[in-house]
């Protein structure tokens, strides 16, 4: 008989094809519950979220498994995740808890994948060799990721129409958690991203970004967390709000910007008693 590990590591296996590789997601949603947290900076909240993500990847996307290790419910996976239309591949480890034969929460850490010459170690992140990389073209004359970050955190959006216009003409701001408070999570265009630039102001009028942790960076992408400090114009509460930005540029602007933050803290600042305030909780408490 197969150990709960072995079960469980060929469990995520199967999962993990059928989604990313197979791109069956009748098949795959069988393996996720539908209550499943996800704890990533880059994906939306729960099962659909996840599901929202991986339809939207081109048809040159691969998912490529390595090293696996299963411990009881949780297992981990060391992967590549290639083809994205990123300047270069992911590699990453996923932590995943099964219970009741369903994935309920999902952890992971990411890196970008380095050449032979960008190696500090001298050896491979995933698998026996290096990826042969394209390299990558830069114009000297455009701003690269890091510093249209830096621009948009400076101007901290006392001057909307200004810092939308940092973005590319269908230039996309992201911020999956919006969905809590029953927003839209996406902002597309530079006058709908103009207009949600004039709501956040409003809210936290004077609030500049500051503390800029870069955790890496290509000319093309930056992965940052940074914070601010105000008082909101709603319920005159001091708020700190830490953020975690993933930045994409193409032809020195912003092509997308995607940001994650502590969603209890925009509760603080919106409503009288924070979390219990958030649409989702009043509609699950009518229904009590």
């Amino acid at each position: 008989m197969k150990s709960k590990e072995v079960k469980n590591k060929a469990f995520v296996l199967k999962a993990m094809d059928n989604l990313f590789n197979k791109r069956d997601f009748a098949a795959a949603r069988k393996f996720w519950s539908p209550t499943y947290i996800q704890h990533s900076a880059f994906v939306p909240a729960g099962r659909e979220g996840l599901f929202g993500v991986a339809k939207k990847l081109p048809p040159s996307f691969k998912w490529t498994p390595g090293m696996i290790t299963a411990d009881g419910d949780l297992v981990m996976i060391h992967s590549r995740y290639s083809g994205t239309g990123l300047p270069t591949p992911w590699i990453v480890v996923d932590i995943l808890k099964i219970k009741n034969g369903l994935f309920v929460e999902h952890w992971d850490v990411i890196q970008n994948e380095v050449s032979m010459e960008q190696s500090k170690g001298g050896h491979p992140m995933f698998g026996k060799s290096f990826l042969k990389q394209q390299p990558i073209k830069k114009n000297t004359t455009q701003k690269a990721a890091s510093e249209l970050l830096k621009d948009y955190l400076a101007f901290s959006m006392r001057d909307t129409k200004k810092t939308a216009a940092m973005f590319s003409e269908n230039g996309a701001f992201e911020m999956p958690y919006l969905a809590d408070f029953g927003w839209p999570t996406q902002f597309l265009g530079r006058e709908k991203l103009a207009d949600f630039f004039k709501k956040v102001r409003n809210l936290y009028p004077g609030f500049q970004f500051e503390n800029l942790v870069i955790h890496m960076q290509t000319p093309e992408q930056v992965f940052a967390e940074y914070e601010f400090t105000a008082v909101s114009s709603v319920t005159k509460r001091k708020v700190t709000q830490h953020l975690f930005g993933w930045l994409v540029a193409e032809n020195g602007k912003v092509k997308l910007l995607r940001e994650a933050l502590n969603a209890a803290v925009l509760a603080q600042a919106l409503y009288e008693r924070g979390i219990p305030d958030l649409p989702v909780n009043k509609r699950a408490g009518a229904k009590k």
